[in-house]
């Protein structure tokens, strides 16, 4: 029987992930609507408000395994990360909104600590395309950010 111990659910990673940085980030192109970031990418065929936007992958969490008894094991949460990639149609945005992102991350550092999330690290943001959606041009860009739990 495999038991797991001190383990922060996804769910929650990602809610508070999102909770932050929807509250903390300034949307640069002023929309009346407050919703640019996105668990996925945005239905662009409906009820969409255009770039920027924000996309919070769903947390990988990695485990190492402690012999506990006689049949039995524990995993123990080792650590976590996230990957956060930002789409927008001015190749200028990119850089200025990964840095949003990186500071409002730092910003609020004690919120994953309470979680039980340490050691925060961002990795190097990394430009990722610039491609062609419906003929107009979107450059994306993403930095990961990690954990030890």
């Amino acid at each position: 029987m495999t038991e797991l111990t001190g383990v922060t659910p996804r769910n929650t990673i990602w809610t508070t992930l999102y909770s932050v940085l929807n509250t903390n980030l300034t949307d640069p192109e002023s929309r009346s609507t407050p919703k640019w970031v996105f668990a996925s990418f945005p239905d662009t065929e409906n009820s969409w408000d255009g770039y920027p936007v924000v996309i919070i992958e769903n947390p990988s969490t990695g485990f190492e395994r402690m012999a506990h008894g006689a049949g039995t094991s524990v995993q123990r949460e080792k650590s976590a990360s996230s990957v956060i990639t930002v789409y927008a149609a001015k190749n200028a945005q990119i850089d200025s909104l990964l840095d949003d992102v990186s500071n409002t991350l730092w910003g609020n550092e004690s919120t994953f600590t309470a979680l039980g999330l340490h050691n925060m690290r961002i990795l190097p943001s990394e430009y990722l395309s610039a491609d062609k959606t419906s003929g107009d041009k979107v450059h994306a860009g993403a930095l990961t950010v990690e954990w030890d739990a």
